[in-house]
């Protein structure tokens, strides 16, 4: 079953009055139970596809061309009443900066309640909620965590802090955009493995990165984007082992294997 399709995205954008394609006509779809890697340098269109589907891009989130299926609903025309039940339980997206999802002046247990509440949990219910969600992104000291201010954590504790938040509530589809750029090796490779076991209980992930060999520890299929392009598509073994694109093999000559 194909949970999330790209259908013919197209977004145009004006730069000193010259219109360019960010995004020129992508497709794409992400079966349940899958992850799909797509990469490609800073200003690609990457992150502009990621909020096309999540409908924050600038003028009120509008594209240009082409559609955005959630299964049998277009997510670009569906009423905003339907898109608010629908994001944060359904579909979520972790951002690349961890410090964008924090208010400075307030304690990151406040965030966790207003983001829990809002989305359906009981004010009783979301103390030991936020607890378990913290102790499974590796805080022992859960409590801690959520007596603290956010910028008394690293970037690093930020982005696994942001991440607990996010997975609780277990999205059906999960969007990432550069999600282990704030992380040391070994921590992206835990988060990737945990990335793992969620796409084993059934989650869709999109996994957009610049770092084509984290992109295929996770994926099986990769798009290769470039100038608002996919350039080059397929399954992971053969895009790694014999790249149709000069390109992809630069961006396998720019990052180190994980291990």
């Amino acid at each position: 079953m194909e949970l999330l399709e790209v259908e013919n995205l197209y977004k145009e954008f004006y730069k000193d009055k010259v219109k360019f394609a960010a995004v020129d006509h992508i497709h794409f779809s992400i079966r349940e139970g899958e992850c799909l890697g797509l990469v490609g340098e800073s200003g690609c269109g990457k992150s502009t596809i990621l909020r096309a589907v999540m409908r924050i891009l600038p003028d009120q989130g509008r594209v240009s061309g082409g559609d955005i299926m959630y299964g049998n609903t277009s997510i670009l025309t569906m009423h905003n009443a339907e898109w608010k039940r629908l994001s944060g339980r359904h579909i979520a997206m972790i951002f690349q900066q961890p410090g964008g999802y924090f208010d400075p002046i307030r304690k990151i247990g406040l965030q966790f309640k207003d983001f829990m509440t809002a989305h359906g949990v009981g004010k009783k219910e979301w103390h030991a909620m936020a607890v378990k969600c913290l102790m499974a992104s590796g805080f022992p000291d859960a409590e801690r965590i959520l007596d603290s201010y956010a910028f008394q954590l690293s970037g690093g504790m930020q982005q696994r802090v942001a991440v607990a938040m996010t997975l609780a509530f277990s999205p059906e589809v999960l969007l990432m955009d550069e999600p282990t750029s704030a992380l040391d090796t070994v921590s992206v490779i835990a988060f990737l493995n945990r990335m793992k076991k969620l796409i084993d209980k059934g989650s869709s992930i999109l996994f957009v990165t610049h770092n084509i060999r984290a992109a295929a520890y996770l994926s099986d299929q990769l798009l290769i984007m470039k100038h608002g392009e996919i350039i080059e598509a397929g399954r992971r073994e053969r895009l790694m082992n014999m790249p149709g694109e000069p390109y992809t093999e630069e961006l396998l000559r720019a990052t180190v294997d994980l291990r």
